[in-house]
């Protein structure tokens, strides 16, 4: 019985063993984001703004360098293609929530567009489920700003 005994419990740790590292090593799964469903029936991004144009983007944050006076000791980070094209999902299924509804906070997006693109980007500023276009232009050539809610609740603050 003792060799049975001391095989179950061994067996039994080193499950509880790999749980515990998985979950502590795990990333959070982005959550659905719940102002979403709110605007579920407004326009699209996608529909005014050339989505498939993005090239690349690079997130920078102000707040995770600890130093908001001083641009060269900001935070940026260029997404991976998989994230890039992640991202790109979700800015075709974000919708018009309104007007710009927050001011530029700390994590600011430099999106570069296809050099044939009539689109421009203005100021884009994000925050945890959704991303702000301030002096932007279309794909027609007209001027817009707003907010738009991304189907899940990306929090913006993980690209340091």
């Amino acid at each position: 019985m003792k060799p049975t005994h001391k095989l179950v419990t061994k067996t039994i740790l080193t499950f509880v063993f790999i749980f515990v590292t998985i979950s502590t090593f795990s990333q959070k799964a982005d959550k659905t984001n719940p102002y979403y469903r709110s605007v579920k029936n407004g326009h699209s991004l996608n529909s005014i703004f050339p989505v498939d144009d993005i090239e690349s983007i690079t997130v920078t944050n102000y707040h995770a360098s600890g130093l908001l006076t001083n641009d060269t000791q900001k935070a940026s980070y260029a997404l991976t293609e998989d994230e890039l094209n992640k991202l790109k999902k979700q800015f075709k299924d974000a919708k018009f929530a309104g007007g710009l509804l927050v001011k530029p906070g700390d994590i600011m997006l430099s999106v570069k567009l296809k050099a044939t693109s009539k689109a421009k980007t203005g100021s884009v500023y994000a925050y945890k489920g959704n991303i702000n276009f301030d002096r932007a232009t279309d794909r027609n050539g007209n001027k817009f700003s707003g907010t738009y809610y991304l189907p899940l609740a990306i929090n913006f603050d993980n690209y340091k």
